[in-house]
């Protein structure tokens, strides 16, 4: 017989819910404030690696996976944090945009097998984002530069597991549930930007949100953007 059941937020994602930020936002953003405020932006005519009316794209990955302690107890595979952005340069020190963020893990695995009967489970856990990111460069030189910054947007977490009873074909159990909203997704902490070749660069950042502890990937830096004529 099928039954189904409909799961809150909080049941779904008890032991790996990556919006629980309140304890530690406040501390991160005290020690984001005096890194700004002993911070000097300097004088004179300084060249910088990301200028005023440029865009950069990005591509990276995060770590940790919150989901990567289920899929190493009920078998499965995680994938992401994936983030995937551009950010047009208002200033020489400020920077926005919009980035899409997906991490996942699903999987599943057989319960019993006796040649007749066979009972599997399969689940799937997802949290999928579109945000709009803001950057804030304190330190924006020729070939590297330094910022903090934090994403807000739209989130929505689903989950799903069945167990079936293969023999027969039927479907014995089901549950799900979704949610979603318009949050705060991500506080960087600090991050780092490198040039390598022309454009080219790679980046690196510390924080706290959907894409984990830290961050990493590349980045394309298009200088030469038309301007919009009023």
């Amino acid at each position: 017989m099928k039954k189904s059941t409909s799961l809150s937020l909080k049941q779904l994602c008890a032991t790996c819910n990556p919006f629980n930020l309140r304890r530690k936002i406040g501390t991160l953003m005290l020690i984001n404030f005096l890194l700004l405020s002993v911070h000097s932006f300097g004088k004179g005519n300084v060249e910088h690696a990301f200028k005023k009316g440029s865009v950069t794209a990005y591509a990276g990955l995060g770590a940790p996976n919150w989901f990567q302690a289920l899929s190493a107890v009920a078998g499965g595979t995680s994938v992401g944090p994936i983030m995937i952005g551009g950010q047009y340069h208002l200033t020489n020190n400020i920077s926005i945009g919009l980035q899409y963020g997906n991490s996942s893990v699903q999987g599943g695995s057989k319960l019993y097998d006796d040649g007749v009967n066979s009972f599997s489970y399969k689940y799937k856990l997802a949290i999928n984002s579109m945000t709009v990111s803001t950057d804030f460069y304190w330190l924006n030189r020729k070939f590297i530069a330094m910022y903090s910054g934090i994403n807000y947007g739209y989130v929505s977490v689903k989950a799903k597991a069945s167990f079936s009873d293969n023999g027969n074909h039927t479907n014995l159990v089901s549950f799900g549930g979704a949610s979603s909203g318009v949050m705060l997704t991500n506080f960087k902490l600090i991050g780092i930007k490198a040039k390598v070749a022309n454009n080219l660069g790679v980046f690196g950042t510390l924080g706290i949100g959907t894409e984990g502890l830290i961050g990493f990937g590349l980045n394309y830096t298009f200088v030469n953007v038309p301007k919009f004529k009023s």
